[in-house]
């Protein structure tokens, strides 16, 4: 499952194909997918052959869209390009204002599978269906899963920059606070471990160099990380509001995460569905926006 279509647009009169972008873009966003479309025109400094070599070459492409008659580039070609590439069966949608028996043609001489074709009239209505249909091999909880685990891995990682650039911002009495607060949280996690708990460094120098070493090791889990982050924005006072997005990655994303995790697919059907699954799209933006957010606005204060 992803939260992004990667969709590479070829056609030498983009200003026609506006509408339809919205369009698609609009359509993919009520399953909580960013639709990250990339187009190839006819600019001057260079054909549409090489822009498409270039981009049909690119592994994380989820779509083409091909306008199959144009003037830098004879659809024809454009087959035999993919065909010739790692791209063969990717999806590709080839449109037409023209008569589309020739596109036919080609793609059935080219035996290229996984083309789409339609008339240019129709090219949404077709989109719909074929992003459809790739849909329904993605709301899977095997999917899911593998979302869950991927994107939430990615904040986590995130979460050290986050505490780097607002550890610079502490005052003195802030950085011993949040010295005491983690030490607490390992006197808890360790509760059969005292000497663990007496042995962590207590004086700033000690705990920054452990915190370097130590922030994303198996010595601090996902769950330990986020309370870390949360309290140190707290002690900031950073902006209330990301304060509160970011107060909600547990319930709304870790929890799920562990739940995916943890239990079998039959257990994990019982409650799964399509609409969980745009759910959860949206809210893994919605806090990679947030989180990287907080990133470049902690970042650019000490700059």
């Amino acid at each position: 499952m992803k939260i992004s279509y990667k969709i590479l647009w070829i056609d030498d009169q983009l200003d026609h194909i506006e509408e339809d972008r919205i369009g698609a873009e609009e359509f993919l966003e009520q399953f909580g997918i960013h639709a990250d479309i990339s187009t190839v025109t006819n600019p001057a400094d260079q054909s549409i052959p090489d822009s498409v070599e270039k981009h049909i070459r690119n592994p994380e492409l989820d779509l083409l869209l091909v306008d199959y008659h144009m003037d830098g580039m004879n659809g024809a070609e454009l087959v035999d390009r993919i065909r010739n590439t790692d791209s063969v069966y990717l999806p590709v949608i080839f449109y037409s204002a023209r008569d589309i028996e020739d596109i036919l043609k080609a793609a059935y001489d080219a035996q290229l599978d996984g083309v789409y074709i339609t008339h240019r009239n129709q090219l949404i209505g077709k989109f719909r269906k074929v992003v459809q249909s790739l849909l329904k091999k993605e709301h899977t909880t095997k999917r899911t899963r593998g979302l869950l685990m991927e994107e939430v891995s990615e904040i986590d990682a995130r979460f050290k920059a986050i505490y780097e650039s607002v550890w610079e911002k502490l005052s003195e009495d802030n950085r011993q606070k949040l010295i005491q607060y983690l030490k607490n949280i390992i006197a808890d996690q360790a509760k059969n471990a005292e000497k663990k708990s007496e042995k962590f460094p207590a004086d700033l120098e000690s705990f920054s160099r452990h915190m370097d070493e130590k922030f994303l090791s198996p010595s601090y889990d996902t769950f330990t990380r986020w309370r870390i982050v949360c309290k140190m924005l707290e002690y900031m006072e950073y902006d209330s509001g990301n304060r509160e997005i970011l107060k909600e990655f547990k319930n709304r994303l870790l929890d799920l995460r562990n739940t995916y995790a943890h239990r079998t697919k039959q257990e994990l059907q019982e409650n799964h569905s399509e609409d969980q699954c745009v759910e959860i799209r949206r809210e893994i933006r919605r806090q990679l926006d947030n989180v990287n957010h907080i990133i470049a606005n902690t970042v650019s204060d000490l700059q």
